[in-house]
């Protein structure tokens, strides 16, 4: 078994194990911008996640310092919007809604890649603003 089938595995196994403490995530993927500062976004996907609600300065790769307001784990891939100009799988311009309905501004992104199909094997979001 070669690595990669052995994280896809491992995921598939992690996402059937915590399927009962998974949420439902309402996710509007970014399109492109309607001229006026807003933009336009695709018809919301609902999608399982581990969703943790906590307060919490990171450092990002830039300097700035963020406060996230919750982590998002997608344990399944996402696939592409497509949008010209977008980030994949998750654009910082997106809209996620937690099951409260409450939402921030998606602060950043992780991914494991899979060189085969160019995806994230999973991903995680952090939700959140910045504090300076």
């Amino acid at each position: 078994m070669a690595f990669d089938d052995l994280i896809r595995t491992g995921l598939e196994l992690a996402d059937s194990l915590t399927a009962p403490l998974q949420a439902t995530v309402s996710h509007e993927a970014w399109q492109h911008s309607d001229g006026l500062g807003g933009g336009t976004y695709a018809a919301a996907v609902n999608r399982p996640a581990i969703i943790v609600r906590r307060n919490r300065e990171r450092q990002m790769s830039d300097g700035r310092t963020i406060l996230t307001t919750a982590r998002i784990t997608f344990l399944r891939p996402i696939d592409p919007e497509g949008s010209v100009g977008r980030q994949e799988p998750v654009d910082s311009r997106d809209r996620l809604t937690l099951p409260d309905g409450s939402t921030d501004p998606v602060a950043d992104v992780e991914a494991l890649i899979d060189p085969d199909t160019g995806r994230g094997y999973y991903a995680v979001v952090y939700l959140g603003r910045a504090t300076a």
